[in-house]
């Protein structure tokens, strides 16, 4: 077996004679000798340091370990309780929420957390700043009501069914009231605080975060003294990082850079299927408003294929936009790769491999595992059906500008629902009226809105199973598989995988 040690000195002289700059600092602990650090490459920072201002899956990882959420999703996957010990609905349609918090919290500046930072959050900032992505999500709220410090009632203009399942989720982060009031929104950017398990001590945009823990941290102070987040963009760095003892911990690997750390002595390469969904977010602009087109694009692609070449097989290819396991996930419908049916929709419009139809077609590049290698293969099959597709990447940033006005074509994208819930899968992407929604039409919405109100559980997700298989058959939306989590960490960590694919540093440990 080839050593790490083997590697150690060539892979370090080719990191240098490529001309990449690594983030300033970038050590491994695992190099360094010092246990009580830790170091991880990730591909993209924080959007701001105020966590309520733009909704990313990306860096929940980073803004979770800096600040706390009222409720809290384990390893399993399962919700639980976080800084609010204790939630009830105070009736039976889903509009009136009770939250009872631990009167042992404290923020970093030493505040101890009541109510009035509940309120803070969730309704006061969103009302005096309406631009705030979590005003997005929680618009429905009427009034938060705070009869004593650790009692916060949400009141819902509308039923909000979901609310527990986001009080664990996207933008979520408890602020503290009197800090943010006394030194402003500016002032909060330059130096925030939260209540969660590290303290920011260091901050560099694009390059590195630095993390302290905090002593007085409810759950108790973490093991690892340092975590150091490093921004590196290119997924060979990444593994290039690791591979010479730069970095502990690389996420959003190739599979195959995966399978190849994996080999050496001192790395453990890890790919897993998770929660998420690798899907393609359509529109419906230029040649993509023709159904069939849509539907043969579909047709064309061999996800089995792909998870193959990509994942190992690991990941299981998808019809609807829920995996085995997940709420309203429907194994009797089968949207089956057939190559003949795709040439044949495609003949229909007068297309063919000798007369394609060009397309714009997006992706990332090294945000997700295999994103852009996947895009090719995707463009390669639907070549063979008449389907020219022009490959352009995407920054995250460039999507989201993008997506709420008009792409020139679908993107590749890894839809991230820790929750698993499906009004927070298709029932976000596909909802004309949500600002994460590509596609736009009004049958959509009048096929959703029943649903999104729909306080009996059991007949919500059957109705979204139903309404799951609607979408893909009028190409609304394209699932392809499960998402996956690739990465490779020093063997000495003792790491703790999340199923929804999040990082936990609080939770890790160096063995000895």
């Amino acid at each position: 077996m080839t050593t790490r040690r083997q590697f150690l000195k060539g892979t370090s002289a080719a990191i240098a004679g490529s001309g990449i700059a690594l983030p300033f600092g970038l050590t491994g602990a695992f190099a360094s000798g010092a246990p009580a650090s830790l170091s991880i490459a990730v591909p993209s920072d924080v959007p701001s340091w105020d966590p309520i201002a733009r909704i990313e899956p990306g860096p929940i990882s980073i803004y979770r370990a800096v600040f706390s959420q009222p409720l809290d999703y384990a390893a399993d996957n399962t919700l639980g309780g976080g800084v609010v010990q204790n939630w009830e609905w105070l009736d039976d349609s889903g509009m009136n929420l009770k939250l009872t918090l631990r009167d042992d919290v404290l923020f970093h500046n030493g505040d101890r957390m009541t109510s009035a930072d509940i309120r803070f959050t969730f309704l006061e900032r969103v009302q005096a700043d309406p631009g705030l992505a979590l005003g997005w999500i929680w618009f429905t709220i009427g009034d938060i009501e705070t009869p004593d410090e650790t009692t916060a009632i949400f009141r819902f203009k509308m039923p909000m069914v979901t609310a527990p399942a986001f009080l664990g989720y996207l933008g979520a982060y408890i602020l503290p009231k009197t800090y943010f009031e006394t030194v402003g929104a500016e002032g909060f950017l330059e130096k925030p605080v939260g209540s969660g398990p590290y303290m920011l001590a260091e901050y560099e945009r694009d390059s590195r975060i630095v993390l302290k823990a905090f002593p007085d941290y409810f759950r108790g102070k973490p093991a690892i003294e340092t975590v150091t987040f490093s921004v590196v963009k290119d997924p060979t760095t990444r593994a290039a990082l690791i591979q010479s003892n730069q970095s502990d911990l690389s996420t959003a690997l190739s599979v195959r850079d995966v399978a190849r750390l994996g080999a050496l002595d001192g790395i453990t390469g890890q790919v897993d299927p998770t929660v998420d969904l690798y899907m393609l977010h359509m529109v419906n602009t230029g040649p993509w408003q023709d159904k069939n087109l849509r539907l043969a694009a579909h047709h064309a692609i061999d996800k089995a294929a792909i998870s193959r070449a990509f994942f190992q097989g690991k990941v299981e290819p998808l019809s609807t936009p829920q995996g085995p396991g997940t709420p309203a996930y429907r194994p009797d419908f089968d949207f089956a790769f057939d190559t003949a049916k795709a040439q044949a929709l495609m003949a229909e419009l007068g297309y063919g491999p000798e007369n394609p139809v060009k397309v714009t077609f997006h992706c990332t590049r090294g945000v997700y595992p295999s994103d852009y290698d996947i895009a090719r293969a995707i463009t390669q099959m639907w070549a063979k059906v008449g389907i020219e597709a022009d490959l352009r990447v995407l920054t995250v940033a460039e999507y989201h500008n993008r997506s709420n006005k008009e792409l020139e074509g679908p993107m590749l994208w890894l839809w991230s629902n820790a929750t698993a819930d499906p009004q927070l899968n298709s029932g976000y992407f596909l909802d004309p009226n949500s600002a994460f929604s590509v596609w736009k039409s009004a049958d959509v919405g009048e096929k959703i809105a029943p649903l999104l109100g729909e306080t009996d559980v059991a007949k919500r997700i059957e109705g979204f199973g139903a309404f799951n298989v609607w979408a893909v058959e009028q190409g609304y939306t394209v699932p392809l598989f499960q998402g996956a989590v690739a990465l490779a960490y020093s063997s000495g960590l003792a790491f703790t995988p999340y199923l929804n694919g999040w990082l936990s540093p609080a939770e890790y440990r160096w063995n000895g």
